[in-house]
């Protein structure tokens, strides 16, 4: 190695699957003692190899390592190496990117199969999203293959096939950029949430409150202002609003800001035009007038008075005198 001297990494292939990672990892030798154990812990190799994969049960990697034979290096016991040794951690450095190019090697063919299977399994959307878009496609799985390759073939597939669907999608990836965004206690949250919530219904719930929210700042501000239109800013958001007052509210037919014109023309069914005033009421002949509410009932199913009654007198802030 430059500036430090020479270092030997021997691979070692027992041409065998043992059950356990046991005696398998990066062995460190110094002057023909071993540092530590033969292991894949602590090398840095986590994301690379764990005990899942065929690599971590039938690889043995021995580092000849003479040039760090020093105290400075090497715990008293030679349990390992000292983590603050700025000198193991440039050799350390090096040999894993070497084990890691050597395990990327052999596992390449493999890769590819899996690759193209996915593809395969992706190929319609892929054809619509074009070459630009297949592009980043093809780049990104080759890269998770490399940088995750402890990710199993299924999941790799399922992650194929979001990422084409986002390709595909208008939004594309402002949603991986989000959820980047997010710590692992909000990702098991949002888990959580989709397990028992399919998408769309949460859209849904969400796109409501978003609008009962805004309406609410809203009434916020036009009630409060003294500039506000009685008739043709209050009243159409009471309209909309009609749930403040309760659930049982939200059915009920409700109507206002009715001219003449449209009274008689579409409640009458008149042909003629009136003036531009609004009615408080307008009554039919076969209609009746009343004031009505939600009775009360007690254990017995008898009504025992009025459950609810709701009187609004609607007017917009005036000034102090």
């Amino acid at each position: 190695m430059e500036g430090f001297g020479e270092v030997k990494l021997i691979a070692i292939d027992t041409l065998s699957t043992d059950k356990t990672t046991h005696q398998h990892g990066i062995a460190w030798h110094v002057n023909g003692r071993l540092v530590g154990e033969c292991s894949w812990k602590g090398t840095g190799m986590d994301h690379l190899i764990d005990g899942r994969r065929i690599e971590a049960k039938r690889f043995i990697f021995i580092v000849l390592a003479d040039i760090l034979n020093s105290e400075k290096n090497i715990h008293p016991d030679w349990s390992g190496f000292k983590s603050n040794s700025d000198e193991f951690q440039s050799v350390n450095e090096v040999v894993l990117n070497k084990v890691k190019d050597f395990v990327l090697d052999i596992s390449k063919e493999k890769r590819k199969e899996t690759f193209y299977d996915i593809k395969s399994q992706n190929n319609q959307t892929l054809k619509r999203i074009g070459l630009i878009g297949q592009t980043k496609w093809n780049s990104f799985i080759t890269q998770v293959q490399e940088e995750c390759p402890s990710i199993n073939e299924t999941e790799l597939a399922k992650l194929g096939t979001i990422l084409a669907n986002l390709e595909e999608s208008q939004s594309q990836f402002s949603l991986i950029h989000a959820l980047y965004e997010l710590d692992p206690n909000q990702l098991d949250n949002l888990n959580e949430i989709l397990e028992e919530w399919n998408v769309d219904l949460a859209k849904i719930v969400l796109d409501e409150l978003q609008f009962r929210l805004k309406l609410l700042e809203q009434l916020k501000i036009k009630v409060l202002s003294k500039d506000t239109d009685e008739v043709q800013e209050l009243q159409p958001l009471f309209k909309k609003g009609l749930w403040i007052f309760g659930p049982e509210y939200e059915t009920i037919e409700y109507t206002s800001n009715q001219g003449m014109t449209s009274v008689i023309q579409n409640l009458y069914g008149g042909i003629e035009k009136g003036s531009r005033k609004r009615p408080d009421f307008a009554i039919l002949s076969d209609s009746t007038v009343g004031l009505y509410s939600y009775p009360k009932y007690d254990d017995e199913g008898g009504e025992i008075g009025v459950d609810r009654l709701t009187i609004v007198e609607l007017k917009k802030a005036r000034c102090s005198p």
